[in-house]
C-alpha cells in the first residue's frame, strides 16, 4: 500500500490525532521489519509505536483500497505519497 508523509509533521512527533486517525492510519512497526538506516519507531502522543522514515512518521490512507491507489496524494496540499 502506498505509504504517506505529512509535511506539517515535526521530525519524529506525529500530529495526526483525534479525528485524522479516521483517515491517515499510523504505520506500525513490524518484528519482521529490519530497523535502521533511515528507519526507526516514534513514540506517538498515547505511547503507541509508528514507524517513521528519515525522521517522518509514516501512515496509510484509509481511502486506498489496493496497491497502487495513491488517493491520499497531495490531498490538503500537505499529504504526500512517499512509496506507492
Amino acid at each position: 500500500m502506498t505509504i504517506y508523509v505529512h509535511d506539517t509533521d515535526p521530525p519524529l512527533i506525529s500530529r495526526c490525532d483525534g479525528g485524522c486517525l479516521k483517515a491517515w492510519l499510523p504505520v506500525r512497526p513490524s518484528p519482521d521489519f529490519p530497523l535502521g538506516g533511515k528507519f526507526a519507531v516514534i513514540a506517538r502522543t498515547d505511547g503507541s509505536p509508528q514507524l517513521a522514515y528519515d525522521g517522518r512518521p509514516l501512515y496509510t490512507f484509509v481511502n486506498d483500497k489496493k496497491p497502487g491507489d495513491k488517493k491520499g496524494d497531495d490531498k490538503k496540499g500537505d499529504w504526500h505519497a512517499l512509496y506507492y
